[in-house]
């Protein structure tokens, strides 16, 4: 019932602030792009699973549901000349839920012309979003948090500020099911030259499946997105996670002890077959005794328009991890 009373209090906060301005009147579109190599993978269908660090920019909320400290770094070419780099962390705290700190980037230059169409040399156009955030266990199967963000855009010599926050939850009604519902980028409207520009207000609401299957898992998600100046969009997508450590270091003796395969499908591009269609893979290995280290990649086809890769880099550390199975996920019996 909380779970529900939550969600139900998220659309009409949305409903209510989220939508007073009419479609075209957002900026700072940055905002918009899909951080992490895994989340992407799975078609931007994260919001209910949110368990690494990159719950931070998807649903803070997931900052309380795992028992692993995590650093992830992303980096990403988006249609060959712009670069985007994000940096996220989970840090737990035990029965007071976690805390989490990110920072992204993108950049891109430019060229300056004259009326007379002649060439005047180059400029840089770039994004900073600086956020903190922090989850709370509210009851077992309830995880609530909240970020707050810094955001700085450069055009040329013109500059702009904005703050903003994330509201969201994770509900986990029964076993291997969880609900995630999040309130993104609500925030405060800024001058950008001699426009007011708001922030895109993003309401999402996911369902997770995550089953164990020995040592591995599956997990099955989906997402529907809101934006005041765009139509809904859904996303769906999978990971297959075959933990093998014990059986490369009985064959081998390395220390790979993961592969990670994901696909996914996101609604609303519409230019080409392939548009919207995100497929990745992952390898982790375990550095040290409980250290894991994991590489992500992700294609993610736009269609025409091309498409970008995205590659993170990410360090897991698991204090708890009993050696017949470690999880992203915390276990349910601490659910």
């Amino acid at each position: 019932m909380a779970g529900r009373a939550i969600v139900l209090a998220g659309l009409l906060t949305t409903g209510a602030l989220g939508w007073p301005y009419d479609p075209g009147a957002t900026g700072m579109t940055f905002l918009k792009l899909g951080v992490g190599a895994r989340p992407v993978a799975m078609g931007n269908a994260f919001n209910a699973v949110s368990d690494d660090g990159n719950a931070l920019f998807w649903n803070p909320a997931g900052l309380g549901t795992s028992s692993g400290l995590h650093l992830t770094g992303t980096g990403m070419n988006l249609l060959g000349f712009v670069n985007y780099f994000a940096l996220g962390s989970l840090v737990p705290l035990g029965d007071y839920g976690g805390l989490g700190a990110g920072v992204s980037y993108l950049y891109a230059q430019d060229t300056r012309y004259d009326d007379l169409g002649q060439e005047q040399g180059t400029f840089a156009n770039s994004d900073l979003l600086v956020s903190l955030g922090y989850a709370y266990p509210v009851m077992p199967s309830l995880s609530a948090g909240a970020t707050l963000k810094f955001i700085r855009s450069q055009l040329a010599e013109y500059d702009a500020y904005s703050f903003g926050t994330d509201l969201g939850i994770i509900f986990k009604p029964v076993d291997y099911v969880y609900l995630g519902s999040s309130l993104r980028n609500l925030g405060t409207p800024r001058k950008f030259v001699d426009q007011w520009e708001y922030p895109p207000t993003n309401l999402r609401n996911g369902v997770a499946f995550i089953f164990p299957i020995m040592e591995s898992q599956l997990t099955i998600a989906s997402d529907l997105s809101l934006y005041p100046d765009a139509d809904p969009t859904v996303s769906a997508g999978a990971e297959l996670a075959l933990r093998l450590g014990k059986i490369m270091k009985a064959v081998s003796g390395q220390s790979l002890s993961g592969i990670f395969i994901r696909g996914g499908y996101e609604s609303g591009y519409h230019l080409g077959t392939w548009g919207g269609l995100t497929f990745g893979f992952g390898i982790e290995y375990e550095a040290a005794s409980n250290f894991f280290l994991c590489i992500d990649g992700v294609y993610f086809s736009y269609g025409y328009l091309g498409a970008s890769e995205r590659v993170s880099l990410s360090l897991r550390y698991e204090p708890n991890a009993k050696p017949e199975r470690k999880s992203r996920r915390r276990p349910s019996s601490s659910r």
